[in-house]
């Protein structure tokens, strides 16, 4: 009995001995697990996208929130009528409405090196932009009245140069700069009156910014905040005393921008 289990044992030990070769082989040519396209690992890291800033071209679009009006600086003849006191008509503020508005368009980048690329930002934007006049007597002959033109639509192209940081695993903060020309589209100057104030066309501002670029394994997504400050005066040379009671009139607006590309 006790021979016939001696024997079990060296037979299994041999078995083992035989069978350890093909099981590290096949252990060794095991396949191992690969990271989904658009992915890599380093480190214990998930690194998205890993070659998409080594591309020369890069196209998106994007959606928009600005809010913002205009900037008035106050004429010396509304500085006149506002120290005559006998004048119950004179004007007692002139002040622009801040408002809120839409933007979208697309995105067109050039890299110029690791740091520094070239964007272009055709767009569409909505702006409702405002003046709000008070008398100094407001009653039913003189009352508060606010003039604007309905709703601003300006195709604009924004030049700006991108300057970025380091990449941090999935992250890259920038910050960009440059000019933004723009010219308003579907208005009819014909039918708004020459005794109102009325604003120009043509507007060019200097447009400035941060954000962060965020990878993703199938796009990168940058929100961004720009500030806008008009460079061109927008009040149109009318002879009213809406319009001389300003002596220049400037766009300005801020802008929460979501950027996929």
């Amino acid at each position: 009995m006790v021979l016939r289990l001696y024997s079990l044992a060296i037979a299994m030990a041999t078995s083992l001995l035989l069978a350890a070769p093909a099981l590290a082989q096949h252990s060794r040519f095991e396949p191992k697990k690969q990271p989904r396209p658009g992915k890599k690992k380093v480190e214990g890291d998930i690194i998205n996208l890993p070659n998409y800033d080594n591309r020369k071209f890069h196209f998106g679009f994007f959606l928009a929130l600005n809010y913002g009006g205009f900037r008035a600086r106050h004429s010396d003849y509304f500085r006149t009528q506002i120290a005559d006191t006998t004048n119950q008509g004179r004007f007692n503020t002139v002040n622009p409405v801040l408002t809120g508005g839409f933007t979208t368009g697309f995105i067109v980048s050039m890299k110029l090196n690791d740091y520094l690329e070239l964007r272009m930002h055709p767009q569409v934007s909505f702006y409702q932009r405002a003046v709000e006049y008070t008398y100094a007597r407001s009653d039913s002959l003189n009352p508060s009245i606010e003039l604007n033109q309905s709703t601003f639509s300006f195709v604009e192209t924004p030049i700006m140069f991108k300057y970025k940081s380091v990449r941090r695993r999935n992250t890259r903060m920038f910050v960009t700069g440059g000019l933004k020309p723009g010219f308003e589209v579907g208005v009819k100057r014909k039918e708004i009156a020459p005794d109102r104030l009325r604003t120009r066309s043509l507007d060019l501002q200097v447009e400035y910014g941060f954000g962060v670029d965020m990878y993703y394994p199938l796009f990168k997504f940058s929100p961004e905040i720009r500030f806008s400050h008009g460079l061109l005066n927008m009040a149109y040379d009318d002879p009213n005393n809406f319009r001389r009671a300003i002596d220049r009139l400037y766009t300005h607006t801020v802008t929460l921008y979501f950027n996929f590309n």
